[in-house]
């Protein structure tokens, strides 16, 4: 395999589980096969799916894995809201791998001192994605008010408590070769403790753009955590620099479904990345990614992008430039950087061999996994 230049994140972008291998032979015989079937030489043997109750898998004999995985099967349960904590705690199921908040934690914690916890730093950020061909939203005034309504310094003492976010940034993870001090976030538009000053410099560029008294809809998964609560949180400081703002709070499919399609205003979105290099997480914000829903045009970002890309030998002045692209996204106001994320996850003492990882699609193969009962 060639590439037409050197890219520094090759081999976690082809290790990356958001990539499939389906049978060549499958695909032609229906091109729609990976909707409904499934292909792979995992741990795991699919069963069968109930839409909306479970999906059960068997032990894969035939794994190449001598002697994995040490179950015998998994199911998977579809549960949402509070009934995650009351399932957990009535020991209904073993373990749920995605973050709890802090309250959930407490509430185990009181029902049932069996519930062990696991945290870590978490690649996940989330932002704020604007409609780009839409009005007013292509006026970088609108963005720019709309980024300064948010302030992250009082998010950042609220959400901690009702919700797994915590802390800020940009674009990149924690950790990332772009991280900046607190000091120099502080100055960044949108991050100042002067909240005050910053919602009243928003309402001057929405009165300048024409659009005091803006009405938006906010897009939003219907998920608990951290959706919900960063949801609320939004329309809150929206409307304190004047702006009409209700939600959306949809299924998943009818979420993709509307970012794809442009039919939404503004939307919570997130990235979700293995690594936390540049050539893999800024990939998603650039002008036609299939996963950028904005419908940017911006010939400068990507001519930014592929600078990066080409300076992985010289790994300060890459740093540099991955510092000026996300410098640049936020002085356009392209997407509005939100929180970070830990991830908190609960299971039984009895589940054994499973470590956290920093994002939620490593480590699930559960190959490693067992029941010490």
């Amino acid at each position: 395999m060639t590439l037409k230049q050197p890219n520094p994140a090759v081999t976690a972008l082809f290790a990356s589980p958001w990539n499939c291998v389906y049978s060549a032979e499958d695909l032609a015989k229906d091109p729609n096969f990976p909707a409904t079937h499934v292909n792979g030489t995992g741990p795991f043997v699919f069963v069968e799916n109930v839409k909306g109750s479970h999906w059960d898998a068997k032990r894969n004999d035939n794994y190449w894995d001598e002697g994995k995985p040490y179950l015998d099967g998994i199911r998977a349960q579809f549960i949402n809201g509070a009934g995650i904590i009351n399932a957990l705690a009535g020991n209904q199921v073993d373990a749920a791998l995605f973050s709890i908040a802090p309250p959930d934690r407490d509430r185990l914690q009181s029902m049932n001192p069996d519930i062990v916890f696991q945290n870590s730093p978490n690649n996940i950020v989330n932002f704020l994605t604007f409609n780009l061909t839409k009005p007013p939203f292509n006026d970088v005034k609108v963005r720019q008010a709309l980024n300064l309504a948010i302030s992250r310094v009082e998010g950042n003492q609220i959400l901690p408590k009702i919700s797994p976010l915590e802390g800020y940034g940009l674009y990149m993870p924690p950790n990332g070769i772009s991280e900046l001090k607190p000091e120099e976030y502080a100055r960044l538009p949108g991050f100042s403790s002067d909240v005050e000053k910053q919602r009243a410099e928003a309402k001057k560029l929405l009165e300048a753009a024409g659009q005091s008294g803006l009405k938006l809809t906010l897009l939003n998964r219907n998920l608990r955590q951290p959706w919900e609560p960063l949801g609320v949180f939004v329309l809150d400081q929206f409307r304190k620099v004047g702006v009409e703002a209700d939600q959306i709070q949809a299924e998943t499919p009818q979420y993709f479904a509307a970012l794809q399609g442009k039919n939404y205003d503004i939307a919570i979105d997130y990235n979700n990345t293995v690594s936390i290099d540049p050539n893999e997480v800024l990939v998603k914000f650039m002008p036609g990614n299939p996963n950028n829903y904005s419908g940017l045009e911006d010939s400068k970002l990507a001519e930014m992008f592929e600078a990066q890309t080409e300076a992985d030998d010289d790994q300060a002045k890459r740093a540099q430039i991955t510092r000026d692209i996300e410098a640049y996204m936020l002085e356009q106001a392209y997407y509005i950087p939100m929180f970070r994320t830990r991830r908190l996850v609960a299971h039984h003492k009895d589940v054994k061999g499973w470590k956290l990882p920093p994002t939620t699609v490593l480590n699930l193969q559960m190959d490693t996994i067992w029941l010490d009962r």
